[in-house]
Parts: structure tokens; sequence; C-alpha cells
């Protein structure tokens, strides 16, 4: 069920992946390596504009050295990443009537070889809430999207990286070339395309549902329950100021579980990875992101292993209100849904080995969240020794990969009797390592039992019914959390 042989960390493989790029491509396609993504959370109607880097026909012959993300006005921008703000412009400082409100941000080797680069967002609703000297992290309010300054009368984020910190170089007056210069070498020395290395387009949102359980009183029986927790299963997805998220674990296999159909979304942005992956780097194309439209979708997944879908709302769900998402494993060869889109928003296959950044940053929910428990599999599975052993009924496990906040999640059913609680340790032992654990029923909205303590420890459930048990180690890197039925 579990792959048990990685030989190296998550951080570790960046870091070999970060030195490879900077080693073997030219510096004009070469992705940052500091993976910066501006995110736009509680975002609207997000989109990449066509102006990057690119000549600008509304103003004649002259190149636009920057990324126009169109977004409601209003939507939240977080820092593109840990830097420091070097520059801030405001109502009455100089430039405002070009750039509006706008921030610039130093990032500390983020840059071609090592080298300090600026990132640079312009025409911001409000005065920005930072000054000058901040520190910053991806997880810092720099601004809301605006119109203000020479935005067109239109809400955007102009977003643009370079390698100077004026606010204009010595060559252009504005963020206009003279001409369409994109390919000269001044141009290429100084500025980077965001889109060489992914603007996250995708909203950060809230983690809350999980698909599958561990059920010790149903075992093989699920077939005398519609197949819940065997062939198919559903989160519900409530109501918060941002999109929401549901995460199911599916164990595909030929002649049970070909591909997948998911329901209950109008648009959504869907992950599919294997159950290991820190990113989904693989050229088969598989392990992607996808944009999807329709009530039903049909999705491709790996063939004889673990997988993770994650499913994401595209705008929060109203107030009030709630959407149950059901996949179901569907046999045979892969037929598209009727009536619904399927987009790959992934870097093209060629290139997806080589420069996985764009995936790594693209992630829907928020790539804070990075496991599952639980599984979807055909009734009465045997088929590894994980299984044969209890995983996906009495037991799981999930991995948390190197994201700093990520979390993990685990469905459980108890009948009031069996399952009254369950035992949450590291799964190679070790003890001592602090977490934080939530409990919430499976309908519920809200997190309750949030308690923080060291490993082993036991997690009382409230009684019979399906819960959801969240874990969030502290540690940053690797770590296999095991929970077991009491």
């Amino acid at each position: 069920m579990k792959n048990k042989y990685f030989r190296f960390s998550a951080l570790v493989r960046l870091m070999i992946m970060a030195l490879f790029l900077f080693t073997a491509f030219p510096r004009d396609s070469l992705a940052l390596g500091g993976a910066l993504s501006v995110s736009f959370r509680d975002a609207a109607n997000v989109s990449l504009g066509s102006y990057t880097h690119l000549k600008f026909p509304s103003w004649g012959d002259r190149t636009h050295f920057g990324n126009d993300v169109l977004a409601s006005c209003g939507s939240v921008i977080y820092a593109p990443g840990s830097g420091a703000v070097v520059d801030v412009v405001r109502p009455g400082t100089e430039n405002y009537n070009s750039l509006g409100n706008a921030v610039m941000i130093r990032h500390q080797g983020g840059g071609r070889g090592g080298v300090d680069i600026y990132s640079l967002i312009l025409h911001m609703q409000d005065s920005p809430p930072v000054s000058v000297g901040d520190e910053v992290t991806a997880d810092t309010v720099v601004g809301r999207v605006g119109m203000t300054g020479a935005a067109n009368n239109i809400c955007h984020a102009h977003f643009e990286l370079r390698y100077f910190q004026r606010r204009f170089h010595t060559s252009y007056n504005n963020i206009y070339a003279n001409g369409n210069v994109s390919g000269t070498s001044t141009a290429q020395d100084n500025w980077e395309n965001p889109n060489a290395y992914a603007l996250t387009l995708i909203p950060y949102s809230y983690f809350d549902g999980a698909g599958s359980l561990i059920d010790p009183a149903r075992g093989s029986g699920c077939s005398l329950n519609a197949h819940w927790g065997c062939s198919r299963d559903v989160v519900r997805l409530h109501a918060h100021s941002v999109p929401s998220t549901g995460v199911f674990q599916v164990y595909s296999q030929p002649g049970h579980c070909d591909y997948v159909s998911i329901e209950g979304l109008q648009a959504s942005y869907i992950g599919v990875k294997r159950w290991h992956e820190t990113y989904p780097s693989f050229s088969d194309g598989l392990s992607t992101i996808y944009k999807a439209s329709g009530s039903r979708v049909h999705v491709r997944i790996p063939s004889n292993q673990w997988v993770l879908l994650s499913v994401t709302t595209t705008v929060p769900i109203p107030a009030g209100s709630y959407r149950n998402v059901v996949v179901s494993c569907q046999a045979g060869a892969y037929v598209p849904a009727s009536g619904s889109t399927l987009t790959d928003i992934a870097p093209p296959l060629g290139s997806r080995s080589l420069n996985p950044y764009p995936l790594l940053v693209k992630l829907p929910a928020d790539f804070h969240w990075s496991g599952s428990g639980s599984l979807i599999t055909r009734s009465g599975n045997t088929s590894s020794a994980e299984s044969a052993a209890g995983y996906g009924r009495t037991r799981d496990e999930a991995i948390k990969l190197s994201s700093k906040k990520s979390l993990l999640s685990f469905q459980v059913y108890s009948d009031g009797s069996s399952c009254q609680s369950v035992r949450i340790s590291d799964a190679a032992g070790a003890t001592g390592a602090e977490v934080e654990t939530s409990v919430k029923g499976w309908a519920d909205p809200d997190w309750s039992q949030i308690t923080t303590g060291p490993l082993p420890r036991n997690v009382n459930l409230p009684g019979a019914g399906f819960w959801i048990v969240k874990v969030k180690p502290a540690a940053i890197g690797w770590v296999k959390i095991r929970v077991v039925c009491n």
C-alpha cells in the first residue's frame, strides 16, 4: 500500500533538482531556484492576462515586462515568497500615476545562479499594508487587487520579476520598453518571464474533507453498504471565505478501478498524484493538475498503485450551504464524461520531469496539505500485505512531505463500541515529536478537540459515526504518520 523505500527526504530531492536546474539550463529558460509564486487568495475570476514580456498592442511598438493577472478587485495578494520589502509606492509617491499602489520585494538568492531577484506588484487597490524594511513570507498579505495607476480601469495585478532594484530600469521610463526589445540581451539580462516558472492562479483553500474510511466494523463487507469506502466515497465541502478542498485516496487496479468519476462540482481544480510523491514530476501525464467544469467529470489515474486526488472549488461556497463531492471507481477503457471539460493545466509533458516547479506551486488546496489516510478500493481487497493486515479497515498511514505546514487526514468510522479512539504515532517508531490533532464529524464545518502534544498519543472519538482526524506535525521534512483504531 505505501512505498517504504524513500531514499531521500523531499527537501533533499528539491535541493538536488534545484542544483540540476541551475547547472543544466540556459538562464533565459531557467525556473527560479526559489520556486517563487504569487498567490491570489479569496480571488474570483482569476486568469492569466495575455501580456507577458511581449509586445503590448495598445501601446504600439512597445514591450510589456510583466504578467497581468486578471482578478476581481479586492482579491487578496500574498507575497511571492520570503524576502524583504525594498520599495513601496503610495498616493503622493513618485510614479504613483503610472504604478499605482505597488510593492517591491527582494528575494535573497532566488535568481539565476543564486543571485538576488526582485518581485514587483503594481496597481493594488489600497495603500500597501507593508513598509520598506519589513520581512515577508508567502503568508504575508502585501495588498489587494485593484486598478490604481495606469491600469486602464481593469482590475488586475501587474507582476514582474527583475534583477534591479530601481523603480524603473535606466533604459526605460516606465513599465513599457520603447520598442519590442523582448529578445534583446538587455531585456534578457534584467527580467524573468513569470510564465517560465509558474504564476500561481489556483486559490489557496481550506482543507476540510478526506475521502475513504477506516472501518473495523464493516471490513470486507462494504458491498453491504453500497460500496462506500470500497469503490466510492464522498466528502462534504463547507462554506468558507476561500475555496474548499476535499481529498480522496484511491487504490487503482485494472478491472476494478481503471479511472474515477467525480461528481458534485460545477467548476474545480483536480490534482492527481501518486501517494508518496513530493510533486507530480513524472512525464507520463497522469500525475497532474486539471481545471474541470461540469457536474460530472472522468479522471485518469495511474494504474496499480495508491493515488491521491484533491478537489478544490474555484470560488468559495456560498455561506450557509455545502457541496457533497462523490468519487467512484470505474472499470474498463477510459471514456470522457459527456457535457464536461477537463483541461490539463500542468506544463507540457516533455518538460515536467525537468521543470517540476510549476506543478509544485500549482497544486490545488494548498501545498501545505500533502497527505491523506484511507483508501477507495474494491471490496475485500487483500492484494497487498498492508491491506491484508488491516490497512484501510483498522489502521492507515499518510506521508507528510517537505512543506512546513503539511496536513495529514484520516477518516475513521466508529460504531460506538469498536474504534472508540485512535492511536497516532510515527510509523518509524520515533517518539516525542510534537503534533497538533483536530477532530470533526464528517458533516461538521468546523474542527473541535484541537490539542497539541508529543507522539505517540491517543485521540478519543466523540461517539458513533464518521470522523475526520487531522494531524499537523510541527517538524519540517518527511514524516510518515500511522493511525490505529483502539
